[in-house]
């Protein structure tokens, strides 16, 4: 079964959302754009001004993390926090806090200044 994607429809879906809440959009990449290619949604998104990429694990943005920063896009890990995300030097990775456990991982990472 092939899986055929409108760009055109996902370009004019993002200008419409945009113009509708006058928010940024989040765009939420995972498996692999659903095997569409996450390089390939990536290179769309930007030329939409999308800043923001979500990604459900850590290993998911570890295959695209040259690309986004060549954009300096922003990125948000879902997963919870382990070591290897909490050492990773991007700095427009912002993680999310899953559980009273994921606060108290790593104190020196909650207590230093973001930015």
């Amino acid at each position: 079964m092939s899986l055929f994607v409108d760009v055109n429809r996902i370009r004019k879906n993002i200008k419409l959302i945009k113009e509708t809440t006058k928010k940024e959009v989040m765009a939420v990449l995972k498996d692999n754009a659903y095997g569409i290619s996450s390089k390939k949604m990536i290179e769309i998104l930007n030329k939409e001004n999308v800043k923001w990429i979500v990604y459900n694990t850590f290993k998911e943005y570890l295959k695209d993390k040259e690309l986004i920063k060549t954009y300096n896009l922003n990125v948000l890990i879902l997963e919870s926090l382990n070591k290897e995300m909490i050492e990773d030097n991007y700095k427009n990775l912002y993680l999310s806090i899953n559980s009273k456990d994921d606060l108290l991982y790593n104190e020196s990472y909650i207590n230093k200044p973001l930015n």
